[in-house]
C-alpha cells in the first residue's frame, strides 16, 4: 500500500506534465492558425511614390491657380461619394444617370471587403469635397505578366484645369510602377477629342487594331442555354451569380459568332507604356467562404486542445484522476 501511494504522486505528476505538452502545443497550433487565417485576409496595402504637384498620395498645389487638392484612398465611408462621382461620369458620357446599377452597398461589399475587387483614389478639395476619382484593379497579361487597369478617370466639369485629371492618372502609373506592374491600360471614347490629346501628351499609345465586345447577362444567359456547360459531378452554378458583363478585346476581323455586342464609340485602350488584351469583369462570387472551411479544422483542434488542457488542470487541482474516467 505504501508503494502504491508513493507511486501515486509521481503519475500524478506524469500526467500533469503531459497535460500542460498537450495545452501548450495547441496554443501554439491555434495561434499559427489564427496568424495565416488573418495574413491571408489582410488587405494588400496599396502605395506609391510622392512628388509635389505630379503624383502621390497626399496634399498638391493646384495649377493655374493658388489653392491645394488632396489625393487620398477612398474607403467605405466614401461610397456615397464614389457613386455620385460614377453617376456624374455616366452623364458626361450622355447616358442616362439609371445607367448605373450598382449602389453604395456593392461599392463597400466590392471594394472594401477581405478580397477587394477595385481600388479608388478621390481626389478632393481642403474641405473635404469629392471632386474626382480614379478607380483600377489589377489584370493579368499571359504575355508580359501583372497589369492594371484603370475602370474610371473622372473630374467634375466644375473642377477641370486645376490639374486633378493628371494628379489622378500619375498616382494610379505610380501605383503600378510600385507594384511592379508591367503596364497599366483604359478605355477612352472615341468623341472625347480633349481627353484622347491629353492621353496622347503623356506617352499612352492608342491600339486601333483591337475593338471591344461584351456580353450582357442576356447574351450570357442565351449562350449558356445554346449547350451543356461542364460543372463537376453534385455541383452548380446558379446563372444569377455571374457577374454583369464579359468584356472582351479582340482583332476587328474575328467573326461575331458568339452574338458579343461590338462597341464602336470606344477607343480600345490606351496603353502607358507599362496593347490592351483581353479584359475580363470578374463575378461576383467570393471564395471568402471556403477559405474559412478550409481554416476551420486548425481553429477547431486549437479550441479542444485548450479546453481539454484547462480541464485536466482544473481536474488536477481538485485531487480528482484522468485516468479513472
Amino acid at each position: 500500500i505504501a508503494a502504491s501511494s508513493s507511486a501515486r504522486p509521481q503519475e500524478e505528476a506524469i500526467i500533469c506534465i503531459m497535460s500542460l505538452r498537450v495545452f501548450a502545443s495547441g496554443v501554439v497550433a491555434g495561434g499559427l492558425a489564427v496568424l495565416v487565417w488573418t495574413t491571408r485576409r489582410r488587405r494588400k496595402a496599396v502605395t506609391a511614390a510622392f512628388k509635389a504637384g505630379e503624383y502621390g498620395i497626399g496634399t498638391h498645389p493646384c495649377k493655374k491657380q493658388e489653392g491645394s487638392l488632396v489625393i487620398r484612398l477612398a474607403g467605405p465611408r466614401d461610397a456615397g461619394k464614389i457613386l455620385k462621382l460614377i453617376q456624374g461620369l455616366a452623364l458626361y458620357e450622355k447616358v442616362p444617370v439609371t445607367t448605373v446599377e450598382v449602389t453604395e452597398a456593392d461599392i463597400v461589399a466590392d471594394g472594401f471587403g477581405d478580397s477587394p475587387r477595385f481600388h479608388c483614389l478621390l481626389g478632393e478639395t481642403p474641405s473635404g469635397e469629392a471632386i474626382g476619382l480614379a478607380l483600377f484593379y489589377h489584370s493579368y497579361s499571359t504575355w508580359q505578366g501583372p497589369c492594371i487597369y484603370l475602370e474610371d478617370l473622372y473630374v467634375d466639369e466644375n473642377h477641370r484645369a486645376l490639374g486633378l485629371g493628371s494628379l489622378l492618372l500619375k498616382t494610379v502609373a505610380a501605383i503600378a510602377y510600385a507594384q511592379g506592374c508591367k503596364r497599366m491600360h483604359w478605355n477612352a471614347l472615341d468623341w472625347n477629342t480633349p481627353a484622347l490629346n491629353f492621353y496622347s501628351a503623356i506617352g499612352a499609345k492608342t491600339l486601333n487594331e483591337w475593338l471591344t465586345l461584351r456580353l450582357y447577362r442576356s447574351e450570357m444567359a442565351t449562350l449558356l442555354a445554346s449547350r451543356e456547360p461542364y460543372s463537376p459531378a453534385g455541383a452548380s452554378t446558379p446563372l444569377g451569380s455571374c457577374g454583369a458583363a464579359v468584356q472582351i478585346c479582340t482583332f476587328p476581323k474575328l467573326p461575331a459568332t458568339l452574338g458579343c455586342a461590338t462597341m464602336p464609340d470606344v477607343s480600345c485602350a490606351s496603353h502607358l507604356r507599362m496593347s490592351s488584351a483581353v479584359l475580363l469583369g470578374p463575378p461576383r462570387l467570393s471564395a471568402a467562404l471556403s477559405h474559412d472551411i478550409a481554416e476551420r479544422p486548425s481553429l477547431t483542434l486549437f479550441i479542444l486542445n485548450l479546453f481539454g488542457g484547462f480541464r485536466t488542470i482544473l481536474q488536477h487541482a481538485r485531487g480528482e484522476s484522468p485516468t479513472r474516467k
